[in-house]
């Protein structure tokens, strides 16, 4: 198991996210951790699956990190820890007592007239003109054509 020290949390800009990251925070604080919001090892998103998105967007989707999630929001199908379960995943996190999933990475490039663009994205991505004219694209997955479409937009979903 990798060898977790420093930690960088994500907060949902709410008030009910703000406490319980207070909380959160002091209990990683008490088992040892050290929080740093440049150079860490473990994310952790408090908030709902918005937050989690967010922060694996902000850290450059960096595949050395390891993400977290723990929900007080709405939905949470990426945050697997609910506060009541924080005390026992700290746990689990010293002993080594957990297993790390991997989630695939959606790369989209995009080939338009001023150039080439690189997206990368964890569900969807939206492709559409500026101006949100029709606009004619040609669909390839991995350099073969799928498909020529004229539409307002296209959204790119895993």
């Amino acid at each position: 198991m990798k060898n977790l020290h420093k930690v960088a949390f994500f907060i949902r800009d709410v008030d009910e996210s703000r406490r319980h990251a207070a909380t959160v925070a002091k209990c990683f604080v008490e088992q040892g951790y050290v929080i740093d919001d440049e150079d860490y090892d473990l994310a952790v998103a408090v908030g709902g699956d918005g937050t989690f998105l967010s922060m694996v967007e902000s850290s450059n989707f960096d595949e050395d990190v390891i993400y977290v999630g723990i929900n007080v929001g709405t939905l949470g199908f990426l945050q697997e820890i609910k506060m009541e379960e924080l005390n026992s995943f700290l746990d689990d996190l010293k002993t080594g007592n957990y297993k790390i999933d991997e989630i695939g990475i959606q790369e989209t490039i995009v080939t338009h007239k001023t150039g080439v663009s690189r997206f990368f994205s964890l569900n969807e991505i939206v492709v559409r003109a500026a101006d949100l004219k029709l606009t004619k694209a040609n669909i390839y997955i991995d350099g073969d054509k799928l498909e020529s479409l004229v539409s307002d937009g296209l959204i790119v979903a895993t």
